[in-house]
């Protein structure tokens, strides 16, 4: 069988070929953090969980105009992001 299956229609066309063409792991550095995420709308409960818990800032999404910073908690003797 032909890795690529190319149809009359460029929409039908059919490549079996598992490898991407983008990879993010070569894109994106690898650190370490948690393994597990919570991601939350609320930010006066995020505040509160950042004052209760051990926390620390391990990272940022980056947007045009500004960052959010990623938090890391230890909770239960657990990491999480």
């Amino acid at each position: 069988m032909e890795l690529f299956e190319e149809k009359k229609y460029p929409i039908l066309d059919f490549d079996s070929d598992k490898s991407a063409i983008i990879r993010p792991h070569n894109l994106v550095k690898k650190i370490d953090v948690a393994e597990n995420c919570v991601i939350t709308f609320f930010a006066d409960e995020l505040e509160k969980i950042i004052e209760k818990y051990p926390s620390k800032i391990v990272e940022y999404f980056k947007f045009d105009s500004f960052k959010l910073p990623i938090y890391e908690v230890e909770y239960n003797d657990e990491r999480i992001l």
